[in-house]
């Protein structure tokens, strides 16, 4: 495409009219020799225009100062020229300001002023030029000059735009001048006035106009007015550049939205991250390949004591935060697991390590290192960190928690059996014993009960104390639960060392404990077993130890006692019950046995009691002195009492029905049945499933049950007895024999041990405890038998003392339930006795 060249309409059109106008007076003059009408309206104008010029001037200064009254007298003062047939200043919306005629003064000069054309108005406020004009029918000059009414400061172009408009008569000076020249030219002058007229008004509006509008709308989109366009009419070149111009702007618009949304979708993308970042409980700082700083959020920045992002932005974070090792010692960069990532380009996990603060102090921290890639090319890293300092301190509790007692702070069950392991291999090796001491408090069991659990957990912390204060420099003192202490004697030469520590220990139980203002004594029982002697393991030592313990109790308590082969006989035995004890119930091995009570005074059978039996295919035939203790301590009691319970109800039951209806039955209860809170609706449910009358059924204890003075056992022997169900004591006479049991508690019948049934025809000591025994039960309205009767001379005995009831092998052994049905009212047997 050629190159076009171009010049300015606004300064050449005009120059173009003149030149052209000055030819044609130059023509005309020379043609009609008369130039001097021509010149005279030239002059005039050229006076009007000084003379308005300097008023455009002198107004302008005071509107901008705000001296309206001064410009208006400026004006008034060139109205008094008489050729100003109309001199007005002309505001933006055509009404008139001021006027040399004082009534025209705020009117529409379209509306007042025959001569003033809106149009030629509107064009001088959009052309912003000078419009003069001669009109020769009228004689005058009729002339818009452009009057800035309020612009801003530095800028030429005004704000608003007015006009000074007047009306110059030259009817006088054409009658004098022009009078020939208007008679014989004006025509021709008119003609040529016309003409330029025309071409002046053609170029403006054809040419001028649009080009000044697309330079407008040109600007207007240079200042991001996108939603203006070029609105030119008609046709030609101007229109078709208009249209091009208009599709311009549509490419520019859409462009420019598109760049818009890009931008906006760039920014929101910046920000979410940046929000994400600063969000984030992690600390996280950004690394270029130099391992320059070139991010940190405000975690970052709060773990590491900075202020300021601008702290760390710029500067190498490895010489800030990973110069040195936990243990002070020099971290080279080349060895940091960050620096392996711009190497390796993987991500790094470390999670244990050290950072460094600002004030010199460091925490214990996991990162992570993550390359950024660019075009696959690794250009930095991103670092991820924590504090784990709480989660540090978490974990050495949990792992205190897990060894130490939360109680006494001492080393528990599993750290003690751990340690005793130690302490094995090492005697192993140094060819040693070590000790274990199996220490129980006695009777704490009665500090919980009568103090309560609070005043028993601070005597055992005090035992703890007292325990760790009596040992050498590397024994080792633990808990094992409750009551339960165990003590380890390591590196032993001989055993005669093991003595002194245990009496020192005990000697440390023989002081009174001070405990919410009470002073509280409390003494120990020791079980001592010695590696390798005793045991080569943990677990058979402390068995071994716990067994001697036990023995301790059993010799008097407050001692000690050393581990013995009869021991470890009876801890075999033992081991062996609990094992065949599992199970024996679903197995069928266990029976019941019926032992026969009989009326002394009329020798019938009036009931019998249920008594257990176990048969074991493993262990043959078990006596219930061995297995009653393990199934009490191990719970199984519970669920075989209740066994015992359904089979001697239906027995009764069918024993009523086929030989007396007032037979009664009698079932031994332990102490952990006592406690069970369902006993008592178990045996009501029983005795309504069994048809069988609560009357019937008696229920023997031991005074043991009654000594731990619990709420619940209270509780249970009066519901019972509420239900009708006879209570006997068991076993009179064995226990404490405490009669304070016989009058507080709903008991209906007293059995005197077979201890004293035994020697009460030999020894006159017995026979008159036998004999206190039963008044004073019949004293309190209960009902007397009198167990282990096996000579006729001790029942006859029984019967001079006025006792009610006998059991024992002289009437009857305990047998199965259908050998007992055979031998039921064997009269012949028992006429002998009587």
């Amino acid at each position: 495409m050629k190159q076009a060249n171009s010049l300015s309409l606004t300064l050449w059109f005009p120059l173009l009219v003149a030149f052209t106008f000055l030819i044609s007076c130059l023509m005309l003059v020379w043609v009609l020799r008369s130039d001097l009408e021509s010149t005279l309206v030239e002059n005039s104008m050229l006076a009007i225009t000084r003379d308005m010029a300097s008023l455009q001037h002198e107004m302008e200064s005071n509107f901008s100062t705000g001296h309206l009254k001064s410009a208006n007298r400026a004006l008034s003062f060139r109205g008094l020229n008489p050729q100003y047939n109309t001199l007005a200043a002309i505001d933006q919306n055509g009404r008139i300001m001021h006027a040399s005629q004082l009534a025209l003064k705020a009117h529409k000069a379209g509306m007042v002023l025959p001569d003033f054309d809106p149009k030629r108005f509107i064009q001088l406020q959009r052309g912003n030029q000078t419009d003069i004009r001669f009109e020769p029918e009228h004689q005058k000059i009729i002339a818009y000059f452009p009057l800035a009414l309020a612009r801003r400061a530095g800028e030429i172009r005004p704000l608003r735009t007015g006009a000074l408009f007047l009306v110059y008569d030259l009817s006088i000076e054409q009658a004098q001048i022009w009078g020939d020249v208007w008679r014989s030219s004006w025509p021709a002058g008119l003609g040529l006035l016309l003409v330029m007229i025309i071409l002046i008004q053609f170029l403006h509006y054809f040419v001028t106009l649009p080009i000044q509008h697309l330079v407008a709308t040109a600007d207007a989109l240079d200042e991001d007015d996108s939603k203006i366009r070029s609105n030119i009419q008609g046709s030609g070149e101007l229109v078709r550049l208009g249209a091009a111009f208009n599709d311009m702007a549509e490419r520019l618009k859409h462009r420019n939205e598109q760049r818009q949304r890009a931008e906006q979708t760039n920014r929101n993308q910046e920000q979410l991250v940046k929000d994400l970042l600063n969000s984030t409980a992690e600390a996280i700082y950004g690394l270029d390949t130099s391992g320059i700083c070139t991010f940190a959020n405000p975690p970052c920045l709060q773990m590491l004591g900075y202020r300021d992002a601008d702290e760390l932005i710029g500067r190498n974070m490895h010489q800030l935060v990973h110069y040195k090792r936990a243990d002070g010692s020099p971290n080279p960069v080349d060895e940091s697991p960050i620096f392996s990532t711009f190497i390796s380009g993987r991500s790094a996990n470390i999670d244990t390590d050290v950072l460094w603060r600002r004030d010199g102090t460091n925490f214990p921290a996991e990162y992570w290192s993550h390359p950024i890639r660019r075009d696959d090319t690794v250009i930095g890293a991103v670092v991820t960190f924590i504090d784990t300092s709480e989660r540090k301190q978490a974990e050495q509790k949990i792992l205190h928690q897990a060894h130490f007692d939360a109680l006494t702070d001492l080393p528990n069950r599993f750290l003690s059996l751990d340690r005793l392991t130690q302490l094995i291999k090492e005697a192993k090796r140094d060819q040693k014993s070590v000790a274990v001491l199996f220490l129980d408090l006695d009777d704490f069991k009665k500090i919980n009960d009568t103090l309560g659990h609070e005043a028993g957990d601070k005597l055992l912390v005090e035992s703890a104390k007292r325990l760790s204060k009596g040992l050498r420099n590397g024994d080792t003192v633990g808990r094992l639960g409750g009551d339960e202490f165990i003590v380890l004697l390591p590196g032993l030469a001989t055993t005669a060392d093991i003595s002194p520590v245990a009496d020192k220990l005990l000697k440390l139980f023989g002081e009174a404990f001070s405990i919410d203002g009470r002073e509280l004594m409390l003494s120990a029982s020791i079980g001592i077993a010695i590696y390798p002697g005793d045991g080569e393991s943990p677990s058979t030592l402390l068995r071994n130890a716990d067994s001697a313990m036990y023995h301790a109790k059993a010799s008097g308590r407050n001692n000690y006692s050393f581990f013995t082969l009869a021991m470890n006989r009876k801890v075999s035995r033992r081991l062996e019950l609990e094992e065949q004890i599992h199970g024996a119930l679903e197995r069928g091995e266990f029976q019941v046995h019926y032992q026969p009570q009989v009326n002394i005074f009329s020798s019938q059978v009036i009931g019998a009691e249920a008594l257990l039996r176990w048969h074991n295919p493993a262990l043959g035939q078990v006596s219930p002195e061995e297995f009653i203790p393990i199934a009490e301590q191990t719970g199984l009691i519970v669920t075989i009492g209740q066994f015992v319970l359904i089979e001697a109800l239906t027995m009764t039951a069918r024993w009523q029905s086929q030989l007396d209806s007032n037979f009664r039955i009698a079932v031994n209860l332990s102490p952990r049945q006592i406690r069970d809170p369902e006993l008592v609706s178990f045996i009501e449910q029983t005795l309504r499933q069994s048809q069988v009358s609560a009357e019937d059924l008696e229920l023997e204890i031991t005074e043991g049950v009654l000594m731990s003075n619990q709420i619940q056992i209270d509780q249970a022997l009066a519901a019972l007895s509420e239900l009708g169900v006879s209570i006997a004591m068991d076993d009179f006479g064995t226990g404490y024999s405490s009669l304070s049991y016989l009058r507080s508690y709903p008991f209906n019948i007293l059995k005197i041990d077979r201890s004293f049934i035994n020697d009460m025809t030999t020894s006159s000591a017995d026979r008159e405890l036998v004999n206190a025994a039963i008044a004073m039960a019949h004293g309190l309205g209960l009902k007397v038998v009198a167990e282990g009767v096996e000579t006729d001379q001790q029942f006859r005995e029984l019967k001079q003392l006025g006792c009610d009831y006998a059991q024992g092998y002289l009437l009857g052994k305990p047998v199965a339930a259908e050998e007992f049905l055979l031998s039921f009212y064997r009269e012949s047997d028992l006429a002998g006795v009587v």
